[in-house]
Formats: structure tokens, sequence, C-alpha cells
């Protein structure tokens, strides 16, 4: 994956949990943490966009034309009206 198009990825994240609002701090029925503790909308997100092998199979999947660089960002965060 070209680094812009994971700064991109990541500045879609980042701009989700800055003004994704209380709704993201709501847990998420019958999933947790790996310490049990339950998760929110916002954990998920942070954890996400944390985790290289998210990127890792965004890439593939870009490669193998499942998707693109903007579907993935616009499902991150959708544009605003």
């Amino acid at each position: 994956m070209k680094d812009e198009d994971r700064r991109r990825l990541r500045d879609a994240f980042n701009d989700a949990i800055t003004n994704g609002g209380p709704a993201l701090d709501v847990f998420i029925e019958g999933m947790y943490d790996v310490h049990g503790h339950p998760m929110t909308r916002r954990k998920l997100l942070e954890r996400t966009r944390d985790n290289e092998m998210f990127y890792e199979y965004v890439d593939c999947s870009i490669r193998e034309g499942r998707t693109t660089i903007e579907k993935v960002i616009n499902g991150i965060n959708p544009p605003r009206p």
C-alpha cells in the first residue's frame, strides 16, 4: 500500500473518531476487548486504525479489484452533506 493511501485511511479514522460524537461511546452489544471490557465504537475504530493487518487486508482487496481506497475511506467516514 502506498504511504499516501495509508495516510488517507488513518486520516479518515481520525476524522471519524474526532467528529463521531457521543454515539461512538455506546457499547457494542456482545463485543469485548482482549481484557474482557465492553467494546465501544470509538475503541473499535481506534484499534482498527492501529492494526497493521487491516491495512494488509485493504491492500490485498484493492489489488484483487474487490474495492477501491475511496470506497474504504467512505466506509470508515462517510461524506457529510
